[in-house]
């Protein structure tokens, strides 16, 4: 969770929070990320507003999933009910499939703040990938989009102990 989405949080859903975003002077960090509008993402079925999410009582996106939604956002830190096993947050794994639409063309960093695997694919390549137990990381990548093409994404992660990320 950021600083922003705690305070957010606990300030409860009529504040009204205003912030500036800070500057990236230290070398070496890795890169700052945004969550992708749900406007640019599409389901699994062409849907709009989001991602396909399939939620596995396991680690291992084996067997039927427990129950397929549609998720606006891709965040397990403020997830929506059901949460991801129903019953509990740990040992459970999620594949969310659809597409990415981007507004404007141009160089973005996509990536992925997980606290155990994950695997991200672009266009059915592999094109970032941790899948280990860990505490939270931030991982990114550049990758040049096209104003409107759509580009498959397909979201693997599991969770193994503590709170999802």
């Amino acid at each position: 969770m950021t600083v922003l989405q705690g305070i957010r949080r606990a300030l409860g859903p009529t504040a009204s929070v205003v912030y500036e975003r800070g500057c990236e002077l230290a070398e070496g960090l890795p890169p700052t990320l945004f969550p992708v509008p749900p406007e640019n993402l599409r389901g699994a079925d062409g849907a709009a507003g989001g991602l396909t999410g399939s939620y596995y009582p396991n680690m291992n996106l084996e067997g039927a999933p427990r129950f397929v939604r549609l998720d606006k956002g891709v965040d397990l830190d403020g997830a929506e009910e059901p949460r991801p096993t129903a019953s509990r947050l740990t040992g459970f794994s999620v594949r969310w499939e659809g597409a990415l639409i981007a507004d404007t063309g141009g160089t973005y960093t996509l990536g992925v703040v997980a606290d155990d695997g994950f695997r991200l694919f672009v266009d059915d390549s592999l094109f970032l990938e941790d899948w280990r137990d860990g505490t939270p990381r931030r991982n990114g990548r550049e990758i040049t989009l096209h104003a409107g093409q759509k580009h498959r994404i397909r979201l693997e992660y599991y969770e193994n102990a503590g709170t999802p990320a």
